[in-house]
């Protein structure tokens, strides 16, 4: 059963390609793999010196509906309220029926000024952000 509004916040997933630089190098190229509706939760800890090393404080839960032709990976980052969080752990709820990802991950505090946005349809329609 589909509950309308569990799903409230957007974020992106964002994959790096190696592009060339022109100096027989390259660097990584932050791609939006997929914008989509999510339920963001961060967890809680207390203020003990292990919650401090396990950087509980940025530590965030994502949940996402499970859709065919798409598995988020730990190589991706998500990118959320304009920061980039780096995927720790994903895991699929309830298996049998399949119906939500659980991803964890944690901030980084970078924030994103230019994201290339790429159409699988039509590649003309690329624009960056």
């Amino acid at each position: 059963m589909i509950q309308f509004g569990k799903y409230d916040r957007k974020i992106s997933f964002i994959s790096f390609l190696d592009v060339d630089d022109g100096y027989s190098g390259s660097y990584p190229l932050p791609v939006s793999v997929l914008d989509t509706l999510s339920n963001v939760k961060q967890l809680r800890g207390s203020n003990s010196l292990e919650s401090a090393q396990l950087e509980l404080p940025k530590t965030y839960v994502f949940k996402v509906q499970y859709r065919l032709g798409f598995e988020p990976t730990q190589e991706m980052q998500i990118l959320y309220q304009g920061i980039t969080h780096v995927i720790k752990g994903v895991e699929v709820y309830k298996e049998r029926n399949t119906r939500e990802w659980i991803i964890t991950a944690i901030r980084t505090d970078n924030e994103v000024t230019a994201l290339t946005v790429q159409n699988t349809l039509d590649s003309s329609l690329d624009f960056i952000l």
